[in-house]
């Protein structure tokens, strides 16, 4: 159902610029991970597993967004004082 967005140069960078590695999620890589998580260590339980590219990790504000974060929330979690 997705192959045209593939090869559809336009939907390709808008999908791309999505994720920091630039490119999309690699359908391998997901496969991977499927056979990991069939295979996975008995220890291992109740793990979300991201195969995002790293999407996830990057919308996870860092310390210079704290300033816009403040000026937004005024919540003292973001470092305003209470």
């Amino acid at each position: 159902m997705t192959g045209a967005f593939y090869s559809d140069d336009a939907v390709n960078e808008v999908i791309s610029e999505a994720h920091p590695t630039g490119t999309w999620v690699d359908p391998h890589d997901i496969a991977k991970s499927v056979v990991f998580l069939l295979n996975a260590p008995r220890g291992v339980r109740g793990v979300d597993l991201a195969v995002d590219n790293g999407v996830m990790a990057n919308s996870i504000p860092d310390f210079a967004d704290t300033t816009k974060i403040k000026a937004v929330t005024e919540e003292p979690c973001c470092g305003k004082e209470a």
